[in-house]
This record gives structure tokens, C-alpha cells and sequence, in this order.
């Protein structure tokens, strides 16, 4: 293959928009390949535990050859690889599921280093000395950020210029989890200031804590004059960004359960992991 120019392209593997993925010195024929697009994909020698509790959310992007996610370059696990689906480019776990897509948020685990050094001394084909970072180590817990078939709840993204919220309705089978009914009262926060949650929250008392709400099918949620709202199914406004709103149902935190399990992996994760589950709006101020 002829030599991939880049900022960072140098002595990596690549897969050039095809089906193939092409080490140093391998030709592919051109019906097979684009030229025009080359993906580096560097790897560690051998798989690598990261004991680092980072997370880092965002869209998968490719830039000067690479796969980054909010800028840090990815140094993958030597279990996954790469995959064109029709001309998405995607990665792939060692069981051969999707859990990234270029153009689409990854949750990931892992940590971050801004050491060239460090890194190469961990893959298997050096990085150029100049390739700019952050690196990020791909550890734990890579998937596709927003599930959009889930069993448990149903997911839609509003988008109000530069933002956008995670709007969460629950399924008939996640009332089967959730038994034992309370009523709490707290603030809908979508926004402290200039700063605005993907995934709106209860915040509830002085602490506050952080319950992430799953609304009833028959809400819908708006942005309104710049203002993040819900509706219930008469199109009446129940709770707004902000504003106290009181709400019956079932609360669950933590991971303990299959159940909580699940929402964990299956839901965004800006979420937090206290899931209450919206029986009633009782009412609003």
C-alpha cells in the first residue's frame, strides 16, 4: 500500500474504505478501496487492563486518518476491529457487534495520556513522534451512546440549536421492575446557567440529589421559547426546566439489579444511575 499522508499516519494500520485492512506493504485493488479515505486503527500488543474510572462521551470522528472522540485519539483493545458497512465506517467488538460508528456518540471507558512515548511503548506499530493527542486507552464498557431499541424505554434526541437533551419514555415492561410507590418533589433541570444537561434531571433536595426520570409513553417533551418542557398527552406543560414539579412513582438506584443493569447500559451516559420511574405528575408550580 502506497504510504498514507497524514499528520499521524505513519507505521499504523489502516483500513482504506474497504474490506480489507492493509498493513505496511500490502496493495489492495482499487475497486475495493478509496484511496481518499484512509482509517488508522492502532491497537495495544496485547490486551490492557485500565484500572482508570474516566469516561469519555461524544461523537466518533475521523480526522487526519484517525478515530477520535472529543478530540483524543483512540488506542483500541488488540480484540476489535474495524468494519465498512456500506461506506460507514464502524467498529467492532471481539464477538462481532457493533460499538462505534463514525458520526454517532460512544460511551467508553478508559483514560487519557498525552505521552506519544507512553504510547508507543504499548502498541503494536509506533505513532509518528509528532501525532498530536490527547491518546485515550479504550477500556471498559464501549458502546454506541444512544439506543434506539432498547425494551425498557424509548429514546428521542431534541436538539434546540447547539444543544441537545435526552428525552426518555419508559416501556409497559419496565412498570413489571418497579413496585414500591413514593412521591418526590424537586426541580426539572435541564440547564444551570450556560451549561445544559443532555439528559434532564430531578434534582432533589438541598444536595441535591439526581434522579433520572422516565416519563410516561404519552409525554412529550419541546424546547420553548429556549426552555426545555414536558407535556402530558393534552398538550398541557407539567413540568419545565427549572421550575419544582411533583411526581409519583418507583425508584431505583444503583447497578445492583438486572434491571438497573440494564437501564445502565442501555440508556446515554450522561444519565445518572437512580432511575425513577414517572407513575404520575401530581403537579407543578
Amino acid at each position: 500500500m502506497k504510504a498514507v499522508i497524514g499528520l499521524c499516519a505513519l507505521l499504523t494500520s489502516v483500513l482504506v474504505f474497504g474490506v480489507l485492512s492493509c498493513g505496511k506493504g500490502e496493495e489492495a485493488t482499487p475497486s475495493e478501496i478509496n484511496p481518499e479515505q484512509p482509517v488508522c486503527f492502532p491497537q495495544f500488543k496485547t490486551h490492557m487492563s485500565t484500572h482508570a474510572a474516566a469516561v469519555v462521551i461524544g461523537e466518533l470522528v475521523l480526522e487526519d486518518c484517525y478515530l477520535r472522540i472529543n478530540g483524543n485519539l483512540i488506542i483500541w483493545q488488540i480484540e476489535y476491529s474495524l468494519n465498512n458497512n456500506e461506506g460507514t465506517i464502524e467498529v467492532l467488538d471481539g464477538n462481532g457487534e457493533v460499538v462505534a460508528r463514525v458520526g454517532e456518540e460512544v460511551y467508553m471507558g478508559g483514560g487519557a495520556t498525552r505521552s506519544v512515548e507512553h504510547v508507543n511503548s504499548l502498541i503494536k506499530e509506533p505513532l509518528a513522534q509528532d501525532c498530536q493527542g490527547p491518546f485515550w486507552f479504550q477500556g471498559m464498557g464501549t458502546r454506541l451512546n444512544l439506543n434506539y431499541s432498547s425494551d425498557l424505554f424509548s429514546l428521542e434526541v431534541i436538539t434546540f440549536k447547539d444543544r441537545k437533551y435526552y428525552f426518555i419514555r419508559k416501556k409497559p415492561l419496565l412498570d413489571e421492575f418497579f413496585i414500591q410507590k413514593i412521591v418526590v418533589s424537586g426541580k426539572l433541570v435541564a440547564c444551570y446557567d450556560a451549561y445544559c444537561l443532555r439528559c434532564p434531571s430531578i434534582m432533589v433536595g438541598d444536595v441535591p440529589l439526581r434522579y433520572t426520570p422516565l416519563w410516561p409513553a404519552d409525554c412529550t417533551a419541546r424546547v420553548e421559547n429556549g426552555v426545555f418542557e414536558i407535556l402530558d398527552a393534552s398538550g398541557k406543560v407539567v413540568a419545565r426546566d427549572g421550575e419544582e414539579v411533583q411526581i409519583e412513582g418507583n425508584l431505583r438506584c444503583g447497578i445492583s439489579s438486572d434491571v438497573s443493569k440494564q437501564l445502565f447500559n442501555e440508556l446515554p451516559g450522561q444519565c445518572s444511575t437512580c432511575y425513577f420511574n414517572v407513575l404520575k405528575i401530581v403537579n407543578t408550580n
